[in-house]
Order: structure tokens, then C-alpha cells, then sequence
């Protein structure tokens, strides 16, 4: 998985409650095959991104190059879920 595929294949929205950005819900752009080979379902929201609290795309498309590593805690659901990526050097 690279940095340019993941931004092609997947939609990236804001998670508000109570007027304050909580997380960034994924959505697929595609089939959805970006989405599940990254580790991802539709819905998932990503909350923090290397222990750091994920507020808009923007927290993230930062961290999106070549080599990177990513641990995301991930709301699924009632619960929430690890999701480590490490995305190819180009």
C-alpha cells in the first residue's frame, strides 16, 4: 500500500459532536478494496494517528508518505480497534 493509493481509494470526512471535530470518518471512493487491504472498513473513524488525537484529514494526509508508519486507533463500532500501517517506499 502506498501514500498515492490510499489517498485515491479513500474518502476522508470530519466527525463532529457537539460542534467539535472528534475523528475522521473513512468512506470508500472506489470498490472499497483501498479501504479493506489498508486494514479499514466503511464508517471506521480514525481518532489518533501515532498517539496524537485525529481532528480533520488533514492530521493525517500529513503523515501520508513513503515509508511511514501509522498506528491508528480506529472506532468500529461500539469499540475500537488498532490499525498499524506501514506504507510503501516509492
Amino acid at each position: 500500500l502506498n501514500a498515492q493509493s490510499l489517498q485515491k481509494g479513500v474518502g476522508f470526512s470530519v466527525r463532529n459532536e457537539n460542534g467539535k471535530p472528534t475523528g475522521v470518518v473513512l468512506s470508500a471512493k472506489d470498490d472499497g478494496a483501498v479501504l479493506r487491504s489498508a486494514g479499514f472498513q466503511p464508517g471506521d473513524i480514525i481518532v489518533s494517528a501515532n498517539g496524537r488525537p485525529v481532528t480533520s484529514p488533514a492530521d493525517i494526509a500529513a503523515q501520508l508518505r513513503p515509508g511511514a508508519r501509522l498506528n491508528l486507533e480506529v472506532e468500529r463500532g461500539a469499540g475500537k480497534v488498532p490499525v498499524n500501517l506501514v506504507l510503501e517506499q516509492q
